[in-house]
């Protein structure tokens, strides 16, 4: 007896008259079609939605999703195959030796971005602060929509003295292939080295990583060596004097050395991708106190 092809290699006719010859077999047994689909979605498929919102679709007596204790194997697994393993820590606010701040990272962020991010075109370091947290972690693009991916997020502002303590050996003990970066730096810094990122952000947020002193500075601009008071000169860059034209930010080390403060990050200017709004209403703020 000749063996039948695959369902797989077989026109659209052939699938049909195997679906009807299937459904009858399982008829004459009493067993319906839909006996043998699961119609539970994976617990894959759930991790988007939170544990309110689970339970909130169980309440509903048609849907079936799968417990929360499949849940929680998911998370497990991933944490081992993914590295979305996370941690606690903690560290004393600037000035203050009682009221700790407190905050989480993940545990081998550089696995974890290689899982999510290894297709996009493109990878953005950066930062920001809202609700009274402060996140640090990578912007990527993938199914034409961008994404933040937050590596490290704490209780506090995203000025200098509060990401500063971050530096400390023992906010957090990365694991994996992250083992030898010893600070959330440390592991933006390669991310901007060794995947050519780009560093975003508003611009006290870039000021701030670079240890650049902001738009109040002699040479506000973070990627042009321009003077404060030439900020607004009608003429076009290039008939500008060699002062003012776009040079490494290397140059601008000098602006370093007048302070105690150490850069959090080194970039090169042309890898910075600073906020428009926060450049023109920053920009507004020099002119109207110039023009005084």
């Amino acid at each position: 007896m000749r063996s039948k092809r695959k369902y797989e290699d077989i026109g659209p006719t052939q699938r049909n008259l195997r679906r009807k010859l299937g459904r009858e077999a399982l008829a004459a047994i009493g067993v319906p079609a839909s006996a043998l689909c699961d119609p539970k979605p994976t617990p894959a498929t759930m991790l988007a939605l939170a544990t309110a919102e689970r339970r909130k679709v169980r309440t509903v007596d048609s849907m079936e999703i799968v417990s929360e204790n499949k849940m929680t194997e998911c998370k497990l697994t991933l944490a081992t195959t993914h590295g979305t393993r996370t941690a606690p820590f903690s560290f004393p606010r600037a000035g203050e030796q009682e009221n700790a701040a407190v905050g989480a990272y993940v545990c081998d962020p550089l696995r974890l971005l290689l899982a999510v991010a290894a297709q996009s075109p493109f990878l953005c370091v950066g930062g920001d602060k809202g609700g009274g947290f402060t996140k640090l972690g990578v912007t990527y693009r993938s199914h034409q929509r961008q994404h933040f991916l937050p590596l490290l997020v704490f209780e506090g502002d995203d000025h200098y003295d509060d990401l500063e303590a971050l530096r400390k050996p023992d906010v957090t003990k990365f694991e994996g292939s992250s083992e030898p970066h010893k600070t959330i730096y440390d592991v933006l810094q390669f991310i901007i080295t060794e995947y050519k990122a780009f560093l975003n952000g508003d611009w006290p947020f870039i000021s701030c990583m670079l240890q650049h002193k902001g738009h109040a500075a002699d040479y506000p601009c973070p990627i042009c060596i321009v003077e404060k008071e030439k900020l607004f000169l009608p003429l076009p860059i290039a008939d500008q004097s060699m002062e003012i034209l776009c040079i490494p930010f290397a140059m601008h080390f000098f602006q370093f050395l007048q302070s105690a403060l150490y850069p959090l990050l080194f970039i090169s200017t042309l890898e910075l991708i600073i906020e428009l709004f926060s450049m023109l209403s920053k920009n507004s703020s020099v002119k109207n106190n110039s023009s005084h």
